[in-house]
């Protein structure tokens, strides 16, 4: 199988790692691979500086973005020049496992699986070998009540995703790059199908160190909105026996990486499939508060000093005032600010970090215990939509029916 493999490169003045990065591809046995490297707002020169060996090489395409909007944004920037069959990704700091290539490729000969996925090699900053982080064997029936009990607080296997081109277009764009999610989870409510994903021996290399970007502000705002997108999610579906008390115990016996084989066969969860506790009920927010404290909870410099959190927190301690808020001609206009710039959840919290007042004041007003916006037309309906989900308050928005 000679099949054309695109390596996704976003990065972002990683001039000191991303060298070493392309380097690890080079020195693969497997030749048939495309690599683009998505510049996301980064020095132009100096990276071009630390690239200039391999810029001759046609099957290296360097896209440069004007402006940081962060690595899902970078992403979807090169999704049009993706040309593969098969599409993986390489972060700049990080390495692919010598001579891995051509033995991931020989796993794609069974035409059923989605694509594969492995533990992940830790090293330092130094490229010496840390150690290894074991991810269950399998994904099953039962993984979206396991990440439910865990609060979101874990995706069960990697993001190094290495997976066909179909499987990339129709689920992982709409459910990682686009909605912030684990690649491996379902958008689709009606089905929320598994994907067929084999685990594999290792391929990829993924360094530690105080430069991640999950260490920044920015990344653990990032890192929240994905775990609350996934909780509220999941929330709508399931209801889990005795949540706390299952979630300690499984969370028990999958700690010991030898016990993560047996679990990934007999993790048996009790829970059941919701069709009666609607969205935006008391009960519904009750349960929404309590998941989004305990994932707010993980980072308590952010719970303590971001405006963000904090108006999100008080949001469900003001939700029982039910308030709703009109939109109308005369006050959209105090909107317009967001309606100029686009729903960048990466631009939205920079925003927020550079203290601006607008945004500020539409938190305010989201968390005095609005539950419901009536919009006049469909534009308005889809934008407040939009914005509510990428804020992730859960508020309903209505279409108001026209009269004659």
């Amino acid at each position: 199988m000679n099949s054309l493999v695109t390596f996704l490169m976003p990065t972002y003045n990683d001039e000191s790692t991303i060298e070493k990065a392309v380097r690890s591809l080079y020195i693969q046995k497997y030749s048939n691979w495309q690599l683009i490297i998505i510049n996301d707002g980064g020095d132009n020169k100096r990276l071009n500086n630390s690239l200039r060996k391999f810029l001759n090489d046609s099957r290296i395409l360097v896209l440069n973005k004007n402006e940081n909007e962060g690595q899902l944004n970078a992403l979807r920037y090169a999704f049009p020049y993706i040309q593969g069959n098969l599409v993986t990704f390489l972060n700049s700091d990080d390495l692919l496992v010598p001579n891995s290539l051509e033995r991931c490729i020989e796993y794609f000969h069974n035409k059923n699986i989605d694509g594969i996925f492995a533990n992940l090699l830790l090293i330092d900053k130094d490229d010496k070998y840390i150690k290894t982080l074991h991810v269950v064997n399998n994904l099953n029936q039962y993984s979206f009540i396991d990440v439910l009990m865990r609060k979101g607080l874990t995706s069960l296997i990697p993001d190094a995703i290495f997976v066909r081109k179909t499987f990339f277009d129709t689920n992982i764009m709409a459910s990682c790059i686009n909605g912030n999610k684990p690649f491996w989870l379902s958008t689709d409510k009606q089905y929320y199908k598994i994907p067929n994903l084999v685990k594999v021996s290792p391929f990829y290399m993924y360094r530690i160190s105080s430069e991640n970007s999950i260490h920044s502000n920015m990344g653990k705002l990032l890192f929240i909105n994905m775990q609350l997108n996934i909780v509220y999610q999941l929330s709508e579906e399931y209801r889990i026996f005795m949540e706390d008390i299952q979630s300690l115990f499984w969370r028990f016996i999958y700690k010991p990486f030898f016990m993560k084989s047996i679990y990934s066969f007999t993790f048996r969860p009790i829970f059941f499939k919701c069709e009666t506790l609607k969205k935006y009920t008391d009960k519904w927010y009750s349960l929404l508060r309590d998941r989004c404290q305990k994932v707010i909870s993980m980072y308590p410099e952010l719970k303590k000093h971001n405006y963000y959190c904090g108006t999100l927190l008080r949001f469900f301690d003001n939700v029982s005032f039910r308030k709703q808020l009109t939109i109308t001609q005369a006050n959209r206009d105090n909107f317009n600010y967001l309606f100029n710039n686009p729903l960048n959840i990466v631009k939205i919290y920079k925003r927020l970090e550079a203290k601006d007042k607008s945004l500020y004041k539409t938190l305010d007003l989201f968390s005095s215990g609005v539950t419901d916006i009536f919009v006049a037309n469909g534009r308005d309906y889809t934008y407040f939509k939009q914005l509510v989900n990428r804020l992730n308050f859960p508020i309903h928005v209505h279409l108001m029916k026209q009269h004659e």
